[in-house]
């Protein structure tokens, strides 16, 4: 697939004898591993922006058998030892057993290459993460996952209690050097119920400051129906809700307060920040499915009153990203004579299988000069980065695998919005705390799912799905199959699978 009339990136697929997703442009950013042969130095794609982002999807030993000859896609594994495509058991349920993640950051460096090995229990629930870590994969003859040790960095282990709640999680961040040296919580919660009352955190607050730190006493608490209504360590005083099950405020101790407004169908129409001397509202406009089509800024200090068109949402059959405006609404007049595109205003986002948001770039090709013989020539093109970032299992994203030139985009993980800061992130139905890894609000399935608890995240199997509404969770290496990376509709005949579900 071809992103933008500019050719500004381009996304190939292969898929498994069973129509599961295996990867997206290759294991590490080598145009001559491109499956389509993207800004390749000969052929017609040579100035199509190199490759942002690239990941590989693995099950079992021979999922994948490549058709015909030419550079495979994905990097030369390990055949003894302990490499990452070797620690973890085969699955063939469909399940991931690894996955790597090649990136490309805001300064067109080319980042390490992470591979990760997951381990589940019987009821397929995620129990580790184990990371491997290759620099330079990119370069020629270094193609390869042969001889790499597992690293500490970026490792996480999960237990769990019989109705899916967790009980313990640890995770470690980029400067781990033996153990989990960012979290190594416990969960403890309200008698008889699946509320969560504090985390226990047995690692120093100083470690790492975009964690969650070791809480005391209640810290959480909820009213009758089980919507949280306050958090003290996050600063919240408290949350108002709607009979939709909704959040209409926020009070925030020392930050400023939020209001949101919905319409008929539960989908938010308006929020408002007031930091006490300026009320900053963003109204969103949606078509008759409740897609964003276009927002707007409203910006009120008291002394003046301004309304801005700040974004206008682009889809295929999902969305690829926005444009990014601020016009102002109070005098627009219109213009004759002539018509420009400003290129750099376009933020398309490229994601993975479970919709992760891994790198945003712009509608514009960066055109590379080259040197020697070639001076005064266009030789190759790179797309235009704006934030590269990678996650946890459950969302929460890595300590020093997130790069950005500017502002952040608003999403991320499973490609939903954060609402407030990183504080949550709205699924639609529910609002999702991603250093948690747990809803705020019961269920509205949960008597179709009394096995598990009403506020667990897609039945604790986030590698390879996602809970898309807040309500379910859906297999997504098979969705995939569908839906391509930038959201048009692939003809495959294959149906998208519900884990705990046949219907």
């Amino acid at each position: 697939m071809e992103l933008d009339d500019l050719l500004i990136q381009g996304a190939d697929y292969a898929y498994t004898i069973h129509g599961w997703l295996k990867g997206v442009n290759s294991g590490a950013l080598n145009t001559s591993r491109d499956m389509g042969g993207d800004a390749k130095s000969t052929g017609i794609r040579k100035l199509m922006g190199t490759d942002a982002f690239g990941f590989i999807l693995h099950y079992y030993d021979g999922d994948y058998t490549q058709i015909g000859s030419g550079n495979s896609f994905i990097p030369t594994a390990s055949t003894s030892g302990t490499g990452y495509n070797l620690v973890t058991e085969n699955l063939y349920n469909g399940n991931i057993r690894a996955m790597t993640t090649a990136l490309m950051r805001e300064t067109h460096a080319k980042v390490d290459v992470v591979g990760a090995a997951y381990t589940y229990d019987q009821l397929n629930r995620l129990t580790g993460r184990k990371t491997f870590i290759k620099s330079n994969m990119h370069l020629s003859g270094n193609f390869t996952w042969s001889a790499i040790s597992e690293s500490p960095k970026w490792s996480s282990a999960y237990t769990y209690d019989g109705n899916g709640n967790l009980l313990t999680l640890e995770r470690a961040g980029d400067n781990a050097t033996s153990s989990y040296d960012m979290d190594d919580l416990t969960y403890n919660y309200y008698p008889n119920t699946n509320q969560l009352g504090r985390v226990d955190d047995a690692i120093s607050s100083s470690a790492y400051s975009d964690d969650i730190d070791d809480q005391t006493g209640a810290n959480y608490s909820y009213d009758e129906i089980g919507n949280l209504i306050s958090d003290d360590q996050g600063d919240i005083d408290d949350i108002q809700w709607n009979v939709q099950g909704k959040i209409t405020f926020i009070d925030k101790g020392s930050g400023p307060d939020l209001t949101f407004a919905y319409d008929a169908m539960g989908n938010r129409v308006m929020k408002m920040v007031d930091d006490g001397t300026e009320q900053v509202y963003t109204y969103y406009v949606r078509d008759a499915q409740g897609n964003i089509m276009t927002t707007y800024s409203r910006i009120d200090n008291g002394s003046t009153d301004s309304i801005f068109l700040g974004e206008q949402h682009i889809y295929g059959s999902g969305r690829l990203g926005y444009l990014s405006t601020r016009i102002s609404m109070d005098s627009v007049l219109p213009t004759t004579g002539y018509y420009y595109r400003q290129l750099g205003l376009r933020r398309y986002e490229l994601s993975n299988h479970l919709g992760n948001v891994l790198v945003v770039i712009t509608d514009r090709r960066l055109l590379i000069e080259g040197t020697g013989g070639l001076a005064g020539k266009i030789v190759s093109a790179e797309p235009d980065v704006l934030q590269a970032n990678d996650y946890y299992p459950f969302g929460m994203m890595m300590s020093g695998r997130t790069w950005e030139a500017g502002s952040s985009h608003r999403y991320g993980f499973n490609g939903k919005e954060f609402v407030e800061s990183e504080y949550f992130q709205d699924y639609g139905m529910r609002a999702y705390l991603p250093l948690i890894a747990r809803f705020i609000s019961v269920d509205p399935l949960r008597f179709k799912y009394p096995e598990l608890s009403t506020y667990q995240f897609a039945s604790n199997t986030p590698i390879w799905a996602s809970d898309v509404d807040g309500l379910e969770a859906w297999v997504k290496t098979r969705d995939w199959s569908r839906k391509d990376l930038f959201g048009f509709q692939r003809f495959v005949n294959t149906e998208i699978e519900r884990i705990t579900s046949n219907d």
